[in-house]
């Protein structure tokens, strides 16, 4: 995750309520979200600063690893390229299918209409393009402008 997330121990909370006998190893990754944000997916510089983060986390036998930013499952296939043993926890994933399961318990979930995507931003740049196309899976959603002031 980020600093702040890794700072917050957040997930390492979250697992021990579940079962404190799991060790936690919490490693930030900052330098992953500025490649995703470039664009830099599948690139070599990617998956060398992958092994930079994780190794050593291998190296001591960790076997599920938590995407614990927004950013890291558009590096789903490059980490599985470099690490293919590792399990992969999607977090955005798993919100949503808890998301879903209250929603449904509750009567609540609208499964009449497909929805729509709004996106607004205070400065449209070109990562925040790139960034669009990569997480909507290259699909045209427009992006309004913000005027704040």
């Amino acid at each position: 995750g980020t600093r702040a997330t890794v700072n917050s121990k957040s997930y390492e909370k979250a697992i021990h309520a579940i079962n404190p006998a799991i060790t936690v190893i919490q490693q930030h990754a900052t330098m992953l979200v500025s490649l995703i944000e470039e664009g830099w997916i599948e690139d070599d510089v990617t998956r060398l600063t992958i092994q930079r983060y994780l190794q050593h986390m291998i190296d001591q036998g960790v076997k599920t690893l938590i995407l614990g930013c927004t950013h890291f499952p558009i590096l789903k296939n490059t980490i599985h390229e470099v690490y293919p043993q590792l399990d992969l926890v999607d977090t955005g994933e798993e919100i949503a299918r808890e998301v879903n399961d209250i929603l449904t318990k509750k009567n609540l979930a609208n499964n009449s209409s497909s929805g729509t995507i709004e996106l607004y931003a205070s400065d449209i740049t070109d990562t925040m393009q790139n960034l669009k196309k990569l997480f909507f899976n290259g699909h045209d959603v427009p992006i309004e402008k913000l005027v704040i002031g």
